[in-house]
């Protein structure tokens, strides 16, 4: 008599197990979320970005301007907001849409929208409403670049993979 054992009972549970994992997308794509989230973030107040990758711009009077003085010495000045800026302490070198932090770091924000939905977006209407009028002004900023679409694919491949291999 010819005896096959086979462990199908049991990949049968771990497959089980696995689409019932797949199928909790809210661990997947929260972890996608929260990490393109921190990129856009990072685009706009650490390199100062728009979402096409080009600069958001610079402040005006950003750059020292020497000025020479009736005795012969040459001062430096910087004038308007950047000048403002310095004064507290902000980075000049290119629009970072971050001055007091109200709209970046406490509004701006992985949202829940419903019970099976959330977004990137801003806490309160006034800095959405901010943040539209800097987006009519400079152009698209606050929206997923392509190489943070690209992550955000990356995360969630990798988030089903780490799935299937605990499977």
């Amino acid at each position: 008599m010819i005896t096959v054992q086979s462990n199908a009972l049991e990949v049968r549970r771990s497959l089980e197990s696995m689409l019932v994992s797949l199928a909790d997308t809210d661990k997947v794509l929260n972890r996608a979320t929260f990490d393109s989230f921190a990129l856009i973030k990072q685009r706009i107040q650490q390199r100062g970005e728009k979402t096409d990758g080009t600069q958001i711009g610079k402040y005006k009077g950003s750059k020292a301007n020497p000025i020479k003085t009736k005795a012969g010495r040459t001062i430096t000045s910087i004038a308007g907001y950047a000048k403002f800026r310095q004064k507290l302490g902000r980075q000049i070198d290119y629009i970072d849409f971050t001055l007091t932090g109200d709209m970046l770091d406490r509004s701006f924000s992985v949202i829940q929208i419903d019970e099976n939905t959330i977004a990137i977006g801003f806490l309160n209407d006034a800095n959405a409403d901010k943040a539209r009028w800097l987006e009519q002004r400079f152009g698209e900023v606050f929206a997923n670049s392509e190489k943070e679409l690209n992550e955000f694919v990356s995360t969630v491949v990798d988030e089903i993979e780490q799935i299937i291999r605990k499977g």
